[in-house]
């Protein structure tokens, strides 16, 4: 196989941007997708005296403010709250009367525990449009958060009162599910999440998903990603330059994000929050012009030299998003919403150190159902309470065959360990 392509293996034309353009130049690449709660601005009707965006030069203000909300909603779709938090602050002390920038402050605020100034922020959002639905939304969950429960039930109710569109009342009982959660009134949680479903079956943005692209892809592992391909290279002496990570997987809602937070503590690792260099290496693998068949077939066609130089190139990764990495340390990743890719990451890395992430299956598929994940192929299963239970069971018994047939044993963590006994559950992971 011939060396990686110059534009995968590295990109000369953004060497020397600034790591937050870097990350949004990359994430286009690969698609924003929807994102929930994902704020743009109103559009621009034709009868409307604005001018052209082709007539707007870049120093104008507006212009600027609306390139600002669209790198703040991409920010947030990655999971990147502390940038996306710092550019929402920018845009709303730029523009004190900008809704869509309060509202987006807001909503990083929440992400990032801020509860005091995500509930001002949403008071600004609601002061500067008292009949935006969204602004209401933001401000039930603010209320919440900030343990004023009966003022975000009345708020969800008379939202629900109003005429909301299919989208807006999705969002609305979802939180609305969230918030009888917390008050132990169960007997209406689950109708209420079976009442949101039924409206998310309508949403384009979840009928456009590709609903069989994975379990497609699972059933091709069970069949083809052999032991033979994950211990192919295990003995292997990899250079020093793309060291193997700490991978931390798990069934979304199963504990890993708790479990990364508390081994980022380890002074050799570098916790790395950002599953979307994955969803770049499985794209590049796919895009890759040197090689033919399926993402499993291009690696069985790999000789040693490939592998280190993909194994560069995810590290290079690495260098682009500027994260600080100290010398001696190892990449600590976690991935959940695409763990039944597991299997590709660790046939490059086959000297990597697994950790599964294990939960209470009915607490995980609660909080899964309970939460707003962003349509893709990838989670469109947890929209329905069977389709995410079907899901789930498929991804455990993919991950029991995983643990079969990978070179060196598995570590599994249970959520309600880590929690009880977080220093016991560190010292068993450090040693």
């Amino acid at each position: 196989m011939k060396p990686i392509p110059h534009h995968l293996s590295q990109n000369h034309r953004t060497a020397k941007m600034p790591s937050t353009a870097r990350r949004m130049k990359r994430w286009r690449e690969y698609g924003a997708g929807v994102h929930p709660y994902r704020i743009q601005p109103e559009k621009r009707r034709e009868d409307q005296d604005h001018p052209r965006r082709e007539d707007i030069r870049p120093s104008d203000p507006a212009w600027q403010r609306r390139q600002w909300v669209e790198q703040i909603s991409v920010l947030q779709h990655h999971g990147d709250h502390q940038g996306a938090l710092a550019l929402a602050r920018r845009l709303t002390r730029a523009d004190p009367n900008h809704l869509h920038g309060f509202q987006l402050l807001t909503l990083s605020c929440l992400r990032l525990g801020r509860h005091r100034e995500a509930l001002d922020s949403a008071r600004r959002a609601l002061r500067l449009n008292p009949g935006n639905p969204l602004s209401s939304l933001l401000m039930a969950r603010a209320e919440t958060d900030n343990g004023l429960d009966n003022d975000a039930l009345i708020r969800l109710a008379e939202l629900l009162d109003t005429d909301l569109g299919d989208q807006e009342r999705y969002w609305t009982l979802k939180e609305l599910a969230r918030l009888l959660d917390r008050l132990e009134e169960y007997p209406a949680v689950f109708p209420t999440l079976h009442q949101a479903a039924g409206i998310a079956a309508g949403l384009p943005e979840i009928q456009d998903q590709d609903k069989t692209r994975v379990l497609a892809a699972m059933v091709i592992y069970q069949e083809q990603m052999t032991e033979t391909l994950l211990c192919r290279w295990h003995d292997a002496g990899f250079p020093e330059d793309c060291p193997a990570p700490v991978i931390v997987a798990g069934f979304p809602c199963s504990g890993a994000d708790d479990l990364c937070q508390l081994l980022a503590n380890h002074p050799g690792l570098a916790f790395s929050d950002d599953e979307s260099r994955f969803d770049a290496l499985i794209q590049a693998l796919e895009d890759h012009p040197e090689s033919r068949g399926n993402v499993l077939q291009r690696l069985e066609q790999m000789d040693f030299d490939d592998i280190v130089r993909w194994r560069r190139w995810y590290w290079q990764q690495l260098v682009d998003g500027r994260k600080k990495i100290r010398p001696g340390q190892r990449i600590l990743e976690k991935i959940t919403t695409r763990s039944h890719d597991l299997g590709i990451l660790l046939c490059l890395f086959p000297d990597a150190r697994l950790v599964l992430a294990q939960r209470d299956p009915r607490d995980t598929l609660l909080d899964s159902y309970m939460a707003i994940p962003a349509p893709s192929p990838h989670t469109v299963h947890l929209f329905d309470w069977e389709s995410a239970a079907r899901f789930h069971r498929l991804c455990g018994e993919w991950h029991d065959t995983l643990k079969q047939r990978l070179p060196s044993p598995v570590l599994e963590v249970s959520f309600e360990e880590t929690i009880l006994q977080p220093e016991e559950t560190f010292s068993a992971l450090a040693d």
